[in-house]
């Protein structure tokens, strides 16, 4: 089985388990990529689902090669007080809020953990608009 069938398989898997607890508002993903969490938020915002709180981690790296995040959402259901939101993460989450605040989005949840080295904190924030 060629890495994209595979990809493919485990983001069909993770996005139907997933999407089969969110019977509530307020249910919180299990973690995923950024290119799971794209697809999965492309899903759930389609069925009225708005992420209401982000938490981030490191992932470790696998063969050198890896997306060095890892994010879980908590969604909620007729979520009424934003129209759109963006999630980034980096190591100055500051400057990501000024820009965002820039496009009129405010930042509703933030999250932290060390990078792989432990050199410094990398910071992941959800913004709200």
């Amino acid at each position: 089985m060629s890495r994209s069938h595979m990809l493919a398989a485990v983001l069909a898997s993770t996005i139907l388990l997933t999407s089969a607890s969110f019977a509530q508002a307020g249910q919180t993903t299990e973690w995923m990529n950024s290119s799971q969490l794209k697809k999965f938020s492309s899903v759930m915002q389609r069925k009225g689902y708005f992420p209401t709180k982000i938490k981030c981690k490191r992932k470790a790296a696998v063969g050198g090669i890896a997306d060095p995040v890892l994010v879980r959402l908590t969604y909620e259901t007729k979520y009424k007080k934003a129209s759109n939101w963006a999630w980034a993460y980096g190591g100055n989450l500051h400057k990501l809020t000024r820009q965002y605040i820039a496009h009129g989005f405010k930042l509703v949840s933030r999250s932290s953990f060390s990078s792989i080295n432990g050199g410094f904190i990398l910071k992941c924030g959800l913004w709200h608009r």
